[in-house]
């Protein structure tokens, strides 16, 4: 029976673009596992998440941890990777902690309680993005275009938003503790009751 699962694979086991096993085909294979333990207890199998994904799949599903992983692969300048565009995209409440997503495009997309720790948006642009109550403690923003965009209440504690285009963005409420904001374009932005204890504000535009 083991062997029976490599030779039923269909199309869609294994992902158009990026050839790499989709949960359906994990999930086969960690049942197989199962049954057979008694009758084949001298093998297994290791499933290793070399890129971190498996939590973007799990929170997310397998179109937004695709479109992530190409993003990574365009990066990085690798054949068949593809720019990010997430441009007016519904990820309220969605779990991208620590992946890649500089340069991506993120206007208009609605980000709301989104959790985005540790993420890497340097020089994305997030234009007109709801941010609202999002997590970006300790996200690298820099040189994102965050113009218009909603920040009220989102936690951006340890955020590096060095020279971001912040202008006219709302940040009321919005937490910037020990943020670095060094050369950042606040002119226009609504700073009301934002918290900018110990944040670096040297050479900031206001």
């Amino acid at each position: 029976m083991a062997r029976s699962i490599l030779a039923d694979l269909t199309v869609d086991d294994i992902h158009d673009l990026t050839t790499c096993p989709t949960t359906r085909l994990t999930t086969r294979a960690a049942a197989v596992l199962w049954l057979e333990r008694t009758t084949a207890p001298t093998w297994g199998a290791v499933m290793v998440d070399l890129d971190g994904l498996k939590r973007v799949n799990d929170a997310a599903g397998d179109e937004l941890a695709d479109v992530v992983r190409l993003h990574g692969m365009w990066r990085r300048d690798e054949e068949g990777g593809r720019r990010a565009c997430l441009r007016d995209a519904d990820l309220r409440r969605v779990a991208l902690r620590y992946v890649d997503l500089g340069d991506a495009d993120l206007r208009y997309a609605d980000l709301r309680e989104a959790d985005f720790r540790y993420v890497t948006l340097r020089q994305a642009d997030l234009r007109y993005a709801n941010l609202r109550d999002a997590d970006l403690h300790a996200a690298d923003l820099r040189a994102a275009n965050l113009r218009y965009a909603n920040l009220r209440y989102a936690k951006l504690r340890y955020a590096n938003l060095r020279a971001a285009d912040l202008r006219a963005a709302d940040l009321r409420e919005t937490d910037l503790r020990d943020a670095d904001l060094c050369a950042a374009d606040l002119r226009a932005a609504n700073l009301g009751a934002a918290d900018l204890t110990g944040a670096d504000l040297e050479e900031a535009q206001r």
